[in-house]
């Protein structure tokens, strides 16, 4: 994929006025996740609450997901707990993530 040029393509939506919606923000994370590029992908996380873009369960399942991918599974748990403390309930993506993660650091009791 080529997410460095899908985020300017991006970038000329919202300098166009067309605020992008939480799959557009969720397709980028994504993108950048699975070239590698975990830490453009989480500021693409921090750039919605810029644009006041309201976070759904795909987005944190996104997250979770790319988090867990890289082996950021403390932080992957910190965005889990954020998601349940603003009654956002985890899809079926988040909950594998999680599962995998955290059996691959080897909590399998937090599993």
């Amino acid at each position: 994929g080529k997410p460095k040029e899908a985020k300017e393509i991006l970038n000329g939506m919202i300098s166009n006025g067309c605020l992008p919606n939480a799959y557009t923000y969720s397709s980028l994370m994504r993108g950048f996740f699975k070239t590698g590029l975990s830490e453009e992908a989480i500021q693409v996380w921090r750039e919605m609450d810029e644009t006041k873009c309201s976070r759904n369960e795909f987005c944190y399942s996104v997250l979770i997901d790319g988090l867990c991918g890289v082996g950021r599974v403390k932080e992957a748990m910190m965005v889990w707990s954020k998601m349940l403390t603003i009654g956002i309930k985890p899809d079926t993506v988040a909950y594998t993530s999680m599962i995998k993660g955290l059996c691959g650091i080897g909590s399998m009791d937090a599993a």
